[in-house]
């Protein structure tokens, strides 16, 4: 139960509280605006928590997904563009190149050169389907085969009649049949080292700030559950205790000072009375 004494001091204490808000209330809103900036900070930190712990977890398993590390230039290893084109004459033929990308793979059935009744020299090149069967860096295998056993096993998808009125010495490859393989890969062996660009190191930090973000959201999603937001709500109670006095509410606050200051007054001496505090009308 309530005693008067409890009920006396608390009135003081609201007496005082308005007294104050009511005689300094420049200083009083400074105050206020000084609490709800620590309040916001508190609420901020308390949202971004989350994403905190999220930036903690990524930065030790981001490594694993990605060997690049973000918002830095890593040095990349590049490995050069090789072609090879190897035929059952014995002729060997390579390139390499870090900037121009070779593409084809090619098993391929050659006549050799004949000259026709125009004077010109033609040759029929056939050229193979490559299925799962077929592994063209088995060369052995593959330069071994006559076009008949090729035609067997293959589907032809292309045939083309080649004619030339002079050949060059890259054409006299060809003088006899030939099985041809063509290959395109990137060597192990040639390699160099350069920076990486910006825009790939753009991608590399999107990745991360999107894999941070969505650590963040989960670890959200899971204090929401368990806490059930009763923090944010604490702090908004604590806030609006704080808000900010308009001048137009001091008409009110002096009428409620007075009312606490009549019933005070009836705790203490019924003889005593107060003065009306003087209305302050906002400009």
């Amino acid at each position: 139960m309530t005693t008067k004494e409890q009920i006396y001091n608390g009135l003081k204490n609201e007496v005082r509280d308005l007294d104050d808000k009511v005689s300094n209330l420049k200083i009083y809103n400074l105050k206020n605006a000084m609490k709800r900036g620590g309040i916001n900070t508190v609420y901020a930190l308390h949202k971004a928590a989350p994403y905190f712990l999220a930036m903690v977890v990524a930065s030790s398993t981001f490594p694993m997904l990605s060997s690049k590390k973000p918002f830095q230039k890593d040095p990349v290893i590049e490995k050069a563009f090789v072609q090879t084109i190897d035929t059952t004459t014995g002729y060997h033929y390579q390139k390499r190149s870090f900037d121009e990308r070779f593409d084809t793979n090619n098993l391929q059935y050659t006549t050799g050169w004949e000259i026709g009744d125009n004077n010109l020299y033609t040759r029929t090149l056939i050229t193979y389907e490559i299925n799962k069967s077929i592994d063209l860096a088995d060369l052995d295998s593959l330069l071994s085969k006559t076009d008949q056993e090729l035609r067997e096993s293959l589907h032809v998808t292309n045939i083309e009649i080649i004619s030339k009125s002079e050949l060059t010495p890259e054409d006299e490859i060809f003088m006899e049949p030939a099985v041809i393989v063509t290959r395109s890969f990137r060597s192990d062996d040639m390699t160099y080292e350069r920076e990486e660009n910006f825009g790939e190191d753009l991608w590399t930090s999107f990745l991360y700030i999107a894999y941070v973000a969505i650590i963040g959201f989960g670890l959200s999603a899971i204090r929401k559950t368990i806490i059930k937001r009763k923090v944010e709500d604490k702090l908004a109670k604590i806030k609006n205790k704080y808000r900010r006095i308009e001048e137009y509410e001091l008409d009110e606050l002096k009428e409620l000072l007075l009312i606490k200051k009549e019933n005070l007054k009836l705790l203490t001496d019924p003889d005593e009375t107060f003065d009306s505090p003087e209305p302050r009308r906002a400009r």
